[in-house]
């Protein structure tokens, strides 16, 4: 009977330090906001970690004067923490704006990442009057 529990107990400390070991994903240590300015728009971002992993939302505000036709393609702002490459692709997608108006974006959320420091790379890219607009921002999170 001592051997069972003694068997038992190791194969319970056994299994611990293999799921300590093996669990290296980490969440978010800090959720985030930023905001970046280029032309005559801010670009918005809100940074939350979420069971899944990382939720990100987003959105592009016009702050011009005169009122503006955007086009993009999807999605207006691409997210990725893996690498630096975003691809835009799909039919032009217009929005009218006006001073004020804020063009939100669908939340993305990453997968659960490992511990330790992680660049997020954003880029949003769309035409206003015929000039092309790229902002672009890297920001370091920190997983644990």
């Amino acid at each position: 009977m001592k051997k069972l529990i003694s068997l038992l107990l190791i194969l319970i400390l056994i299994g611990v330090a293999c799921g300590v070991w093996l669990d290296r994903s980490g969440t978010l240590v800090y959720s985030k906001s930023l905001q970046q300015e280029a032309d005559d728009f801010l670009l918005h971002i809100r940074i939350e970690g979420v069971d899944e992993g990382v939720k990100i939302l987003r959105s592009i505000q016009y702050i011009g004067e005169e009122d503006v036709e955007i086009t993009h393609q999807s999605p207006l702002i691409s997210v990725s923490i893996a690498d630096d490459s975003h691809s835009f692709s799909g039919e032009s997608i217009s929005k009218k704006m006006k001073k004020g108006t804020i063009y939100h974006q669908e939340e993305a959320v990453l997968p659960a990442q490992d511990k330790g420091i992680r660049e997020l790379s954003i880029h949003a890219k769309f035409s206003c009057n015929k000039e092309e607009i790229n902002i672009k921002h890297i920001e370091e999170l920190e997983f644990q």
